[in-house]
């Protein structure tokens, strides 16, 4: 599963200029992008950038040794990185749905990332 970077899902498999895309692509330019619209016969009508080519996002794992899942979505807020709760712990995803919304979380190793 992936989002753009206005979180709109990207839809596979998608075609561009008699080619099949099962992921993002570079369709473009260097950067990876997604259809978001199709006719049809699955035919690019619209596209996003892909929300996984922006930045590198950093490997991060949870103090319990889990590897925290970035991107993830937060009451539909995209995070890339670990963010701090009211208890001042720095935490992450380390279980996501379909759409990367959260469903698990733990404290981030060093609590020293975002």
């Amino acid at each position: 599963f992936e989002i753009t970077v206005d979180k709109k899902k990207c839809i596979f498999p998608f075609m561009f200029k008699n080619k099949w895309y099962y992921s993002c692509g570079r369709i473009f330019s260097r950067a990876l992008y997604c259809a978001v619209n199709v006719d049809d016969n699955g035919e690019l009508i619209e596209y996003g950038k892909c929300l996984t080519d922006v930045g590198n996002f950093p490997m991060i794992s949870a103090a319990g040794g889990t590897q925290c899942q970035i991107p993830f979505v937060i009451g539909g807020t995209v995070i890339s990185h670990c963010y701090k709760e009211e208890d001042g712990k720095r935490y992450c995803a380390t279980t996501v749905d379909d759409h990367k919304n959260m469903i698990d979380k733990e404290i981030c190793m060093g609590q020293n990332y975002g």
